[in-house]
């Protein structure tokens, strides 16, 4: 699985951001709290499966480990990748996609999300859902002018997402209204210059 590492990377880059805010001032030490929250069961998942996958890998009897490990109700036996979503932490609303990993779309203009965007958060959003959105704090991109955030929201089907800075949803919005209590969480990015104390 190679997890490792990435988890590692992962959990640096849950609790960077929140450092970051919170030595700015912009957020409470309250938001320190979440990175436990959130990354545990994260964490927890992949060193399940790679048990698993250990386990399996180390026996004599492939098939009846393949069985036990991977077997499907309708039983088949099927190994699919995970991708577990973050645990209680810092989001908005209970909607189903928070703390899912927000995949990295290359735009039109051939470079991929984090490089426009920068590290922070940003508003994936359709067209029509940005006129009540009014003066954003953070970047957005519209599903008009990138097909490749077209494709992302109509793969979550939802009309928009703010995904953190460290690219993990924070929401989804259907509704302006929606939109407009999910803005109110946004943070701004990480990397802004100090707010004076």
């Amino acid at each position: 699985m190679g997890q490792g590492m990435c988890a590692g990377i992962r959990d640096a880059a849950n609790l960077a951001c929140k450092l970051a805010l919170c030595a700015r001032c912009v957020a409470g030490e309250a938001l320190l709290d979440s990175y436990q929250a959130e990354r545990m069961p994260h964490a927890r998942a992949y060193i399940e499966t790679a048990i698993r996958l250990g386990g399996l890998i180390n026996t004599m009897g492939t098939g009846k480990a393949l069985d036990a490990a991977f077997s499907q109700s309708d039983g088949s036996t099927r190994m699919e990748s995970i991708s577990p979503r973050l645990g209680p932490g810092f989001a908005a609303g209970s909607d189903e996609h928070i703390g899912r990993l927000f995949p990295q779309p290359r735009l039109s203009n051939g470079l991929l999300m984090d490089n426009f965007c920068g590290y922070g958060p940003v508003l994936l959003a359709q067209d029509d859902m940005l006129e009540a959105a009014g003066d954003l704090p953070i970047p957005a991109l519209t599903a008009q002018n990138e097909p490749a955030v077209a494709a992302c929201l109509e793969d979550l089907g939802t009309k928009a997402v703010l995904v953190r800075p460290d690219r993990y949803v924070l929401g989804s919005a259907a509704t302006q209204d929606a939109l407009k209590s999910l803005l109110a969480r946004a943070q701004t990015s990480p990397l802004a210059s100090r707010v004076p104390a």
